[in-house]
């Protein structure tokens, strides 16, 4: 009678230790750390960079010439008082800034321990551009017109191309990924990226486009 109940007993413990080694812990869900990468991304702010103001002086210079063709020989004299030459001073304020709304999986890539965040195109903006209207300096000789709106207009116009042409000088698109890295580079470490296991940068031929396909007008 002894030995069946301690038969017992120990078939009972068998069976509880059995119950114990077949029921495993649930499996904890695998985190998606791209796609939560990606979401906070988007969710920043849309970055801009300091503002920066450039002043520019427009000289137009515009000279009566007679010309004709005399002998088989084209001939062009300038007349001596035909001369008339403006200076208009612009200001323009620009901007650059890029816009994290529309960022995605395929601007991440990952390889092992190092990552490459690839930003979205930077956008200079020319928040201002202004005229000195009361600075504008104008010399007519006796035989020439003063200039009119439609010539200010043109020469004005030139002068705002000319601006652009500066901006591109300004290397205004390093300065928006250097606000970018300082941006982003918090978030990533709490991720559990190092620095120097990121680089974060631009699509390697946005160097090709023309810089005007970049510039937005406010005004």
């Amino acid at each position: 009678m002894i030995r069946k109940v301690i038969a017992l007993f120990l078939f009972v413990l068998l069976l509880v230790g059995c119950r114990h080694q077949n029921v495993s812990k649930p499996q904890e869900a695998a985190t998606d750390t791209t796609a939560m990468m990606v979401y906070q991304i988007q969710h920043c702010a849309k970055l801009y960079t300091q503002e920066y103001k450039l002043r520019k002086i427009v000289v137009y210079d515009d000279t009566a010439a007679l010309t004709g063709h005399v002998l088989g020989q084209d001939f062009k004299m300038n007349l001596p008082l035909g001369k008339r030459r403006i200076a208009i001073p612009m200001t323009a304020t620009a901007q650059a800034s890029i816009d994290f709304s529309h960022f995605s999986p395929s601007q991440v890539r990952r390889n092992g321990k190092r990552l490459e965040i690839i930003l979205p195109d930077p956008q200079v903006t020319l928040t201002a551009t202004t005229i000195d209207h009361e600075q504008v300096k104008e010399k007519v000789s006796l035989l020439r017109t003063r200039f009119s709106d439609e010539e200010r207009s043109r020469i004005e116009q030139q002068g705002r191309t000319a601006i652009v042409k500066s901006l591109e000088q300004m290397n205004l698109t390093e300065s928006a990924r250097q606000s970018a890295v300082q941006q982003l580079m918090p978030m990533l470490r709490q991720m559990g990226w190092s620095d120097e296991d990121v680089v974060i940068t631009f699509r390697d031929d946005l160097g090709n486009s023309p810089f005007e396909t970049l510039i937005r007008k406010t005004n």
